[in-house]
């Protein structure tokens, strides 16, 4: 029970402090725990027996802490991109803590000092090719026995990518754009992602959108955030779009969607045509029409009634 609730805790921080290079108990101008790196992109040789990994955490409070330092996985979440720390799960091919050794998870510190934790990736037969995913958690295990500190736990992501078969796949699964009659551009749209190989991507792209005389209306940039996408998830990732030029009260216009992922070179594409109408546009051009109808009508109808005057009548003998 209580080491779920450690996991829980970590959730919450690990959303607070994902790749930034320094982690965190609470903001960074706090006198609490620091902990750098707090995220690491690790690529492991196939033939490596092993790698070592070494964090700084420094007390920055004026107590005395006493820490335990242990290793968990890292799930991400479907379509929201968030991070979950889970135990070892059989049936994660992910997972990465079987892999992780923590040297020395039992550590005191004083005010203001650094400790260097290190932590071992070992590799072996059973490790598979591709990406791998897991976090150490270092959790206040006691506070000082007088004026005892609360903190929080710390977190530091250990994202590995294993070579000798690693496979990238990536497809943009559905793009939210309105129906092919468009009467406004909206400020930006969502990108569903799919990552159907086995290691992390980050997608990058542009969005442009033209009309028939091939002008450069508007213009997004896909995931200015730099977010990762796990293997076999999808995340969705919204892009903002800035407009370029003025629009043709009515267009045919087309939307081009064009990325990559530049470490694995891994492509993908999308293109729509639609119609765009200015609502003011087709207000006015309804009412011209219907004061047009309107008017014909009455024309119509008074040529009948001048037709009828005009008519010679019939004389009877």
């Amino acid at each position: 029970m209580i080491k779920k609730n450690i996991i829980k805790i970590g959730i919450a921080l690990v959303l607070l402090i994902t790749f930034t290079k320094t982690g965190f108990a609470a903001s960074p101008n706090t006198n609490l725990l620091t902990v750098e790196p707090a995220y690491q992109d690790v690529v492991l040789n196939y033939f490596e027996k092993q790698k070592q990994l070494t964090y700084t955490i420094t007390n920055n409070t004026t107590k005395k802490v006493i820490l335990k330092a242990y290793a968990v996985d890292v799930k991400q979440n479907d379509f929201t991109g968030s991070i979950e720390f889970i135990q070892k799960d059989a049936n994660n091919p992910y997972s990465l803590v079987t892999y992780l050794e923590v040297v020395d998870p039992d550590f005191e510190l004083m005010p203001k000092e650094k400790y260097s934790l290190v932590v071992n990736v070992k590799n072996d037969d059973n490790l598979s090719p591709g990406g791998h995913y897991g976090a150490v958690l270092i959790q206040v295990s006691s506070p000082s026995e007088a004026n005892p500190v609360v903190l929080p736990s710390l977190a530091v992501q250990i994202f590995l990518r294993k070579e000798g078969g690693d496979k990238p796949g990536l497809l943009l699964e559905s793009v939210g754009w309105p129906n092919r009659l468009v009467w406004d551009i909206p400020a930006s749209i969502s990108l569903r992602f799919a990552n159907i190989g086995n290691i992390h991507l980050t997608p990058y792209g542009r969005i442009e959108i033209r009309d028939q005389f091939s002008r450069l209306t508007y213009v997004g940039i896909v995931n200015e955030s730099s977010l990762i996408i796990f293997p076999k998830t999808k995340r969705d990732i919204i892009a903002t779009f800035r407009q370029t030029s003025w629009l043709l009260p009515f267009s045919l216009n087309v939307i081009t969607i064009q990325g990559d992922e530049l470490l694995h070179k891994v492509n993908y594409s999308y293109q729509r045509r639609f119609v765009y109408i200015n609502l003011y546009a087709a207000l006015a051009l309804m009412a011209i029409i219907i004061f047009a109808v309107i008017k014909r009508k009455l024309l119509v109808s008074k040529a009948r009634e001048i037709m009828q005057v005009l008519k010679p009548k019939r004389v009877t003998r």
